[in-house]
């Protein structure tokens, strides 16, 4: 008897944490994912089995069962996970915050390769259960409060090969150390963080490095370029700090294995600095934007990369004489002229750019004139006129464009007659109407002629977005 008043307790304890369970539901299809902070949490389970008699011990949990618990997790606040075959190789959390409890339950997926987290709730205790992934190539960590003590832990990840940490602020240069020892590391994206020119000058070890992302980084001057300037296998380099200026471009000449470069956000870079182009002639994407300096007299090097894909000029003070210089590469598939100064005479350059999939024109000096120029573009599947001058006129030559699949109108001011013109874009998908002064019965004209045709709306001066799929709403 006295045996058994000592179990049933015990049983008691047993049976009641067997019942726990997470209150956390997955998402509706209208809403994110909530979490409640108390009691969202899941019981922890023990880490000794509790006693069902003298002597005796309940089996641990099958593996088997301690996947699924994890996978359940997974679901329940929002993630996803990714098979082959009966290995779960990757769990990612698109909108949702994870926590360090939930991670833990996810470090029981010893399969996995990839591992894409995001929260403030997620802290070094994480680090350390995510160390234990042997496996894992690719992490990404957005948004945490991971500190350098953390970093240090993810240097057991020999194997990792993609490391984000973005946006994690209790990290300082100190981190970039523990970094600089992940043998394998080819991919490091610090998006957003407090680092700065110390932190740049550790990275001299990882002697694979692809691609180093800084946008956002403020912090980095031209003297952390000099200490780049030696990591000559970088393939793609991102750069977002006000500091960065001709001095610090012209250190990147060494970087001959260059085929992307971004300088975004830049007060300082000028023709003089963009001289450096001249060294990468395998450049195949380069993004120049919100750089008020950058001019088309600094852009003569364009001539020598005939393997360009992508141009983003956005936001800098192009007149699109430039674009001379791009006439002849054949792969250009990217333009962005968004917030420039480029006009239709600029556009006549593009006439031969066969390979043209997207084009940003928002708030340029383009007019009806310079349509005619884009209207023999084959492959042109986007194509962005807010805020420009071009009118009936020019829709008329739009209308020539039958690749077309989406369509930014903003603003303009077109009638309904202009609009018509549109019919022949039988591949069109979207278009973007807002703030247009045309009717609903045009609307539904057009969209008789285009089935499926997605119109976005709403009416000068503002107000809630209409889809034309919704007949009778106005706003």
């Amino acid at each position: 008897m006295k045996i058994l008043f000592r179990t049933l307790p015990l049983l008691f304890l047993a049976v009641w944490t067997a019942g726990g369970c997470d209150h956390r539901t997955p998402p509706a299809d209208t809403a994110p994912p909530t979490r409640d902070s108390a009691a969202g949490r899941e019981e922890t389970p023990a880490t000794e089995p509790e006693l069902t008699g003298p002597g005796r011990r309940e089996p641990p949990p099958a593996q088997g069962a301690v996947v699924d618990a994890a996978v359940e997790r997974v679901k329940a606040i929002g993630g996803r996970v990714r098979r082959e075959g009966a290995k779960i190789v990757a769990v990612q959390f698109d909108a949702t915050p994870a926590r360090d409890d939930d991670v833990e339950m996810i470090a029981a997926l010893k399969d996995l390769e990839q591992l894409v987290l995001r929260g403030e709730e997620i802290t070094d205790a994480s680090a350390g259960h995510i160390a234990s992934l042997a496996k894992l190539r690719h992490l990404a960590l957005e948004g945490t409060r991971i500190t350098d003590a953390g970093v240090e832990k993810l240097k057991q990840l020999a194997g990792l090969r993609r490391l984000g940490l973005r946006a994690a602020p209790l990290i300082t240069d100190a981190a970039l150390a523990h970094v600089a020892e992940l043998p394998n590391l080819q991919y490091l994206e610090l998006l957003e963080n407090n680092i700065g020119d110390a932190a740049l000058g550790r990275l001299k070890p990882l002697g694979q490095l692809r691609l180093l992302d800084l946008r956002g980084c403020k912090a980095v001057t031209d003297a952390g370029l000099a200490r780049l300037s030696t990591i000559t296998s970088l393939r793609a380099l991102r750069l977002g700090s006000p500091a960065i200026g001709d001095a610090g471009l012209a250190r990147l000449a060494g970087l001959k294995n260059l085929a992307e470069l971004s300088v975004e956000g830049s007060l300082a870079v000028t023709a003089k600095g963009l001289n450096v182009l001249e060294n990468f002639p395998a450049m195949t994407s380069l993004r120049l934007s919100y750089s008020p300096g950058v001019d088309d007299a600094g852009l003569a090097a364009l001539a020598n990369m005939p393997s360009l894909r992508l141009l983003f000029l956005r936001q800098t003070s192009v007149t699109g004489a430039c674009l001379e210089h791009v006439a002849g590469a054949g792969d250009l598939e990217r333009i962005d002229l968004a917030e420039t100064f480029v006009d239709d005479d600029a556009l006549a350059h593009l006439r031969d750019a066969r390979s043209l999939k997207w084009l940003s024109l928002w708030k340029t000096q383009v007019t009806s004139a310079g349509m005619k120029h884009l209207a023999g573009l084959p492959e042109l599947a986007y194509l962005r006129l807010a805020e420009t001058a071009v009118d009936d006129e020019g829709l008329a030559e739009v209308a020539k464009i039958a690749s077309l699949v989406e369509l930014d109108l903003e603003t303009l001011r077109i009638s309904d007659e202009g609009l018509m013109k549109l019919k022949s874009l039988k591949r069109l998908k979207r278009l973007n109407l807002a703030m247009v002064d045309v009717s609903d019965e045009a609307i539904a004209g057009l969209r008789a002629e285009i089935p499926g045709l997605d119109v976005l709306r709403w009416h000068w001066p503002g107000g809630w977005p209409l889809q034309s799929g919704n007949p009778g709403v106005d706003n």
